[in-house]
């Protein structure tokens, strides 16, 4: 979907990728092989080319999802799988911190769980967000899968949800509810430095 809230084919999607990550590069202040070189570095992908492909036919690729109901009936709630590991699990039984914010750390256990725990000031570390994972040691990226927001399954998230006057762009509120639990535990992935012990979140 563009800018516009227009649906595009391949080309128009890949148009509008192209564009915008040109306009991040200017925004930079980067060459184009300045810009390759940080796509490199942070998705293992050889080119801007090439990431802008992958994400074009990522995008068109059949993609199952597992999926369940709301307590209510009302709403479908779906779920993208893990990708299959790939390489070296570099994350089991170890704790990384977050690369933007040090008061967040990733537990990660060795039968390929997660937990996400924050620390506020003056207070003791919270679990966030508990669920799986899985990994590409080779592009140093790992792959999370939410099965608990705030100790909340995405059922019971969804009855937490309060409609807002966003939710006048769905059809009605049940619609939002669902979107925006789908959203919640959507899955997710980031850069990982098995050195430092860090997750680019």
């Amino acid at each position: 979907m563009g800018g516009d809230g227009k649906l595009l084919d391949r080309a128009g999607l890949k148009s509008a990728y192209t564009t915008m990550f040109k306009e991040q590069l200017a925004s930079m202040g980067l060459t184009e092989a300045q810009y390759d070189a940080y796509i490199k570095e942070y998705t293992g992908y050889s080119s801007l080319s090439q990431y802008t492909d992958v994400v074009v036919n990522e995008a068109f690729s059949d993609r199952p999802h597992a999926y369940s109901f709301s307590k209510d009936g009302k709403s479908l709630l779906m779920q993208e799988p893990l990708p299959q590991p790939k390489g070296t699990d570099e994350l089991a039984g170890n704790t990384y911190k977050s690369s933007y914010n040090t008061s967040t750390e990733y537990v990660f256990g060795s039968n390929s769980t997660y937990t996400i725990k924050s620390t506020y000031s003056g207070t003791t570390a919270t679990e966030q967000e508990t669920g799986s994972y899985s990994y590409d040691s080779t592009r140093k990226r790992v792959y999370f899968k939410v099965e608990k927001s705030s100790g909340q399954t995405a059922a019971e998230y969804y009855d937490t949800v309060y409609t807002s006057t966003d939710a006048s762009r769905f059809i009605d509120n049940d619609a939002y509810k669902a979107a925006q639990t789908n959203r919640r535990f959507s899955s997710s992935d980031s850069r990982y430095d098995p050195t430092a012990k860090t997750i680019s979140d």
